[in-house]
């Protein structure tokens, strides 16, 4: 599994961690390798982020889940799930709601038999279901560090008054929903 800079694919981030801004978009390619890869597609089962490197954290915000995008963020983009030996997508870097400055992406992952089954998931109108017997493999990849951009000139000249504003909104936003994300 690797992080990519653009939805070209063809640069991925070098390096343990990755430092990005609240907004940037996310492109992450996971490759099937083997002896003849043709034979086989790339399935995202479940792919979801966490505050921390534990698959099992409670707090958990999903991307993929039962093979198709989440209805709940727009900027989820699936370019291949189950048609090709890679499967690749696209999100949105958030921020969890809480003090969490970091995001680490889990992905459970199989090799379908393209010979034998239809691995392409249908994910127009509900949500595919979950018939799959397949045993998965997990992946992580992380930390993203978010970053928050500095704040502009003009908008430092408002002083207090618009970060408590502006802090005011947020706490409102946060508990209006009930998702694990802003």
């Amino acid at each position: 599994m690797a992080v990519y800079n653009s939805s070209d694919y063809k640069y991925p981030y070098q390096g343990a961690q990755i430092d990005l801004y609240t907004k940037t978009v996310i492109y992450i390619g996971v490759f099937l390798e083997g002896p003849d890869p043709s034979l086989y597609a790339m399935v995202l089962k479940n792919c979801y982020a966490t505050p921390s490197s534990n698959p099992d954290d409670p707090i958990k915000y999903y991307i993929i889940q039962n093979r198709c995008p989440s209805k709940s963020d727009g900027t989820v983009n699936v370019a291949e799930n189950g048609v090709s030996s890679q499967a690749r997508f696209s999100f949105q870097m958030f921020t969890f709601v809480g003090n969490y400055n970091q995001v680490y992406l889990h992905c459970q992952i199989y090799a379908c038999d393209s010979r034998t089954s239809a691995c392409a998931p249908t994910c127009s109108g509900s949500r595919a279901l979950d018939v799959t017997t397949q045993t998965t493999t997990n992946l992580k990849i992380g930390p993203f560090n978010r970053l928050d951009p500095a704040p502009s000139p003009a908008s430092a000249a408002y002083g207090k008054t618009a970060l408590f504003k502006i802090t005011v909104n947020v706490c409102v936003q946060a508990n209006d929903f009930s998702s694990n994300k802003e």
